[in-house]
């Protein structure tokens, strides 16, 4: 007997058959088999792109972008010391959640200061996928070479999740933009949820969408109302979402949702305990303090 989309699954990992094993026995769409097209060619795109972004930009570099992604963290405590903002530095650290968007970032979209960094002049001009696609581009398959252009093109943003199917993608609407979206994604739809929001790089290539990179942190819904003053305050005078922002507006507009982020996910993974009242309404006392 066909066990149900909500049956456990019969294979006994203790999962729903849909979540499960079900993908598996289903005819391939033709989106599934472009999907499974791109993901053979790029898949083993992501190691080359984080080396040779180190390669070009060295430790330095990489300890620099990090703060930087993180905006600065130690630039409260170098003002008040009167001291070198490098002398406050975040150290790289790669068990961070962040690390999935920083990486994508890192490779396609961070340049050097060129009034603040030890990386050498000559490494100012280009990003590391620039200079990946300069020197192997030629030799790379069609489908990778344009899924890295669209890399390029493609900025992170919040997307709600609107339909999951699990093992194989999502329907997400674009939280500042409005547009809607249908996602080729396996692993991500396994957890997602109606009404989750995520921060993520969608990558739209051919007919379809691929999911770049991805917070493993997802947004709880009760975050919507804060991401929807966002939207208002970074409108166009005209009221609608900025579109096609020059290179100046778009650094700004992407440390205004790199801000928002993770702010919301620092809630999210360090929440503040409630503090302890009396019926008065008075802080209680804490029997530890003398």
């Amino acid at each position: 007997m066909k066990p149900g989309r909500n049956d456990p699954c019969p294979c006994g990992s203790g999962r729903k058959y849909k979540q499960c094993c079900l993908p598996r026995t289903q005819e391939p769409t033709e989106q599934d088999i472009l999907w499974r097209n791109l993901r053979r060619e790029i898949d083993p795109l992501a190691n080359e792109l984080v080396n040779e972004a180190l390669h070009r930009f060295g430790e330095a570099g990489l300890e620099e972008a990090w703060n930087e992604f993180l905006l600065w963290p130690g630039y409260e405590e170098a003002e008040e010391d009167a001291a070198s903002v490098a002398d406050f530095d975040v150290p790289f650290d790669e068990d961070s959640p962040y690390v999935p968007i920083f990486l994508s970032w890192f490779v396609y979209e961070w340049l050097p200061d060129p009034e603040d960094t030890a990386v050498p002049p000559r490494e100012h001009a280009a990003t590391a996928v620039q200079t990946y696609l300069q020197r192997k581009g030629p030799r790379l398959g069609e489908g990778a070479r344009r899924y890295l252009e669209a890399c390029m093109a493609a900025r992170f943003g919040f997307h709600e999740v609107l339909r999951c199917d699990p093992g194989r993608g999502f329907l997400l609407r674009d939280v500042l933009g409005g547009g809607e979206v249908e996602v080729l994604e396996r692993s991500g739809s396994q957890v997602a949820q109606p009404g989750d929001i995520l921060f993520a790089k969608i990558v739209p290539i051919d007919s379809t969408a691929l999911m770049e990179a991805c917070t493993p942190v997802m947004i709880p819904p009760r975050y919507k109302p804060e991401l929807i003053e966002l939207r208002r305050a970074l409108a166009s005078p005209d009221g609608g979402p900025i579109d096609h922002p020059d290179a100046e507006s778009a650094f700004r507009l992407a440390v205004e949702l790199r801000e928002t982020f993770l702010g919301i996910t620092d809630e999210l993974l360090h929440p503040e305990m409630p503090e302890m009242r009396n019926t008065d309404g008075d802080p209680k006392c804490d029997p530890c303090r003398k």
